[in-house]
């Protein structure tokens, strides 16, 4: 089987007695130098000029030219890449705005104020974790240096808040419907089926996707489990008993926001909560007019009934509506503590600018994975992955393998970007070609396991993401609670394996294989936990009474 490449007139040609495998080199070269390097952009740009070196005809100098000017320039020329990288780095300045004038403290502050108990405290930070959707490194950041001393007070160990910190930021950032990550799921989203032709908005599909989000789900539920029930096992519960038994906490380096810069800064929850709302109301008012515009374009003038909200979602343009509402939230965010005098135009400035410059990584590896992307579909990588497992793999199966992948790539790489960099352009063509050969079932079903495809890609790199010991988060949960790294990872670690394992086998097995109900699994899944919390589990106060801990 010979492989296609493009000429450098863009039209398909033939060159030598390739065979069909050497598709599959460029991201089997990413995902290589990602797992030995752990630099991803490096290992991206290296997969794209494997790919642009066999479509220029094995010259090097040749495919030099076409992976910048083909692959890289044609990236972020397209102006719906474009859209998502502008909307991606204005709502990294609204955030960088919001931590820069406190804002992000003050609405921390509220929370902290309710808690009053070892039960009610940790309620407290996951209930901050959840407000706190925007960006998982605010989350991680902000939750874990405002509550760790009322933690502290309260007998909780340090390990205990970093695994509650950590697991209520990227869990919950990346199944918000705006955050920062949205841009960059959308922006796999789109490009891959487009790519397919798949007429379908990004966004229905992100929306359709969330209730096969199994693992940050149900995470962010054994969070709630363990709390309210109140019991730990393994190194988690060691942990516990030796915080209740130590009068003072061990002496760690302090957080990056500490409560005395709180209190210094005098943070307004005003200040974070008015742009938040403007940027959820503008994108909301986004998708009405860009919905309404295209279906008029496509069907007419819309009837007396109007449009549903799924029609509205159908025919929006997500990333302009996106786009409109980030830009309408810096414009609030650098207006309001000016307008209050609190914070000069200089400073708010600085905020938003560091705040773009925290998404720039993101955004690079984004454009990296769409250019790797268009490597994959000129050499046809997709098609004959698929071609080639069609006869011994049924696609029911691929939602399972792709989470496992996807989680052991994130693991290892400490990274949930690169990973969806990579997986995306192999996982989605791979599924949606297996689907197309086997006729798995009705329509339905077919886009149902496609749907859930797309979700295990975006699931299994949570978790990795989630309890990498070389994930950023991890490092700046660990760095925000004072808790050392390394007990951090050993104490959560086990906890990370459940959930995932239950994820996958109440989760992407039992959809795909078994035919259940994403609904059905949740609900089972979230079962599984409690069973294993009450007969593995037992509360840390059953042998050491509660008591004050000492301040540091």
């Amino acid at each position: 089987m010979g492989a296609g490449f493009l000429c450098r007139d863009s039209e398909l040609c033939v060159i030598g007695d390739l065979p069909g495998w050497v598709s599959i080199l460029p991201p089997l070269v990413a995902v290589t130098l990602s797992l030995l390097t752990r630099q991803v952009l490096l290992s991206l740009g290296a997969g794209v000029f494997v790919g642009a070196w066999l479509v220029s005809g094995l010259d090097p100098v040749e495919g030099f030219v076409v992976m910048g000017q083909r692959y890289f320039v044609g990236a972020l020329a397209h102006p719906q890449h474009a859209t998502i990288v502008l909307f991606s780095l204005c709502l990294g300045g609204v955030v960088g705005v919001i931590q820069q004038t406190g804002g992000g403290l003050g609405l921390a502050r509220m929370f902290r104020r309710a808690a009053d108990g070892r039960k009610k405290g940790l309620l407290a930070t996951w209930l901050m974790g959840l407000a706190i959707f925007f960006e998982d490194y605010s989350n991680a950041l902000l939750v874990g240096s405002t509550m760790r001393p009322m933690t502290d007070r309260l007998g909780i160990s340090r390990a205990k808040l970093a695994f509650v910190v950590d697991s209520t930021a990227a869990p919950v950032t990346s199944i918000a419907l705006l955050s920062s990550w949205i841009g960059v799921e959308l922006g796999h989203i789109a490009d891959q089926y487009s790519a397919l032709g798949i007429e379908q908005s990004a966004y229905l599909v992100f929306l359709e996707t969330l209730p096969y989000r199994f693992y940050p789900i149900l995470m962010l539920v054994f969070v709630f489990l363990v709390i309210v029930m109140g019991r730990d096992w393994g190194p988690m519960l060691v942990a516990e008993r030796e915080a209740l038994r130590a009068l003072k906490p061990v002496e760690v380096p302090e957080p990056v926001l500490s409560a005395e810069r709180e209190d210094a800064e005098g943070g307004r929850a005003l200040f974070a909560v008015l742009p938040l709302s403007v940027v959820l109301c503008v994108t909301a008012w986004g998708f009405y007019r860009t919905g309404v515009a295209g279906w008029v374009l496509e069907h007419g003038p819309v009837g007396p009934g109007g449009l549903g909200v799924q029609n509205v979602l159908s025919y929006s343009d997500s990333p302009t509506s996106l786009l409109w509402g980030a830009l309408a939230g810096l414009v609030t965010a650098i207006v309001v503590p000016m307008a209050f005098r609190s914070h000069g135009l200089p400073e708010v400035m600085e905020g938003a600018l560091g705040g773009m410059k925290s998404i720039l990584i993101g955004a690079l590896v984004l454009v990296g994975a769409w250019a790797i992307g268009a490597v994959c579909r000129d050499l046809g990588t997709g098609a004959w992955v698929a071609s080639s497992l069609g006869a011994v793999v049924s696609p029911v199966w691929v939602p399972a393998a792709t989470f496992v992948t996807a989680a052991f790539i994130s693991f290892a790489t400490g990274t949930s970007y690169g990973t969806m960099g990579i997986l995306f352009p192999v996982a989605i063509p791979l599924a949606h070609g297996l689907i197309g050969q086997a006729s798995v079932g009705s329509g339905a079903a077919d886009a149902n396991l496609l749907t859930a495809t797309v979700a295990a890609v975006l699931s299994g790199s949570v978790w990795g993401d989630h309890c990498s010991p070389i994930s950023d988060t991890t490092v700046l949960s660990s760095i925000s609670t004072g808790c050392d790294p390394v007990d951090h990872v050993r104490t959560q670690l086990p906890y990370a394996l459940l959930v995932g394992g239950v994820s996958l086998v109440f989760g992407e097995i039992a959809t795909g294989v078994w035919g259940w109900s994403p609904w059905v699994g949740l609900v089972v899944g979230a079962g599984a936990l409690v069973g294993a919390l009450f007969f593995c589990g037992k509360n840390p106060l059953a042998t050491h009474p509660e008591k004050p801990r000492a301040m540091p």
